[in-house]
């Protein structure tokens, strides 16, 4: 996908796009940019569950024609109720806004993934 169409998800979630709120759309690169941060671990989390070298910093854009190289559950689910977020911020719509921020949370747990590793006991409690 790119940020232009996971912009347009979240758009969609408000019942909007981008030609009745069109002062929105100067904030596409740095709200992707935002989103892509934030679900930088869960996207890792995914990469390291499926065998795939992680990433090193979260994906940058510069234009919202590029394509977001994050997991497509991530980017389909979680990325735009993030927009959808955002908008309702925007609109001054707190209620909507803090809705789809939990939807968002709860979407970032749903598709992160659980890693498994060699406990330690360090304090040499153990049997």
């Amino acid at each position: 996908m790119t940020a232009k169409e996971i912009f347009d998800n979240g758009m969609a979630l408000m019942a909007t796009n981008r030609d009745e709120d069109f002062t929105l759309v100067q904030y596409i690169v740095p709200w992707i940019n935002q989103a892509l941060a934030e679900s930088f671990q869960a996207e890792n989390s995914i990469r390291l569950y499926e065998g795939r070298e992680s990433l090193t910093a979260p994906q940058q854009i510069t234009s919202e024609d590029e394509d977001i190289e994050y997991d497509d559950r991530l980017q389909q689910y979680a990325l735009s109720y993030f927009i959808a977020s955002l908008v309702a911020s925007d609109d001054g719509d707190t209620y909507r806004a803090e809705d789809f921020r939990r939807r968002y949370v709860v979407a970032l747990s749903e598709v992160s993934k659980l890693i498994s590793t060699e406990i330690v006991d360090v304090y040499k409690m153990g049997d």
